[in-house]
């Protein structure tokens, strides 16, 4: 357990979600927010003494990181269309300095 300025708490207990109201551009509207990480509680020694704190390591919710992983994916899939594209037309405009630098940067995307 412990005490901030008289008020005990303990760590472990979890904020329940509550709607929120909010305002916006005239519209009121209600939401409800939790977190999307965690930090973890750790042991770990500061000065030689033993210590218990939140690691800098995050505990991520599940699906979150997997939809981030899909998103990457999405995103350099697009770069590498994109660069198909201009690598075509450079092509066809007979620009070989541009058509060198677009194969660099495909190698560097690989």
């Amino acid at each position: 357990m412990l005490s901030y300025r008289g008020v005990q708490f303990s760590r472990a207990a979890q904020r329940p979600i509550q709607p929120m109201q909010a305002r916006f551009r005239g519209q009121s509207f209600t939401y409800q927010s939790e977190p999307l990480a965690t930090y973890a509680e750790v042991d770990f020694q500061f000065r030689g003494l033993p210590t218990r704190g939140i690691g800098g390591s995050l505990a991520v919710k599940p699906g979150v990181l997997s939809e981030a992983k899909a998103l990457a994916s999405v995103h350099k899939a697009n770069i590498q269309r994109r660069l198909e594209q201009r690598l075509q037309a450079a092509r066809q405009r007979g620009d070989e300095r541009l058509v060198m630098m677009l194969e660099d940067e495909r190698q560097q995307i690989a």
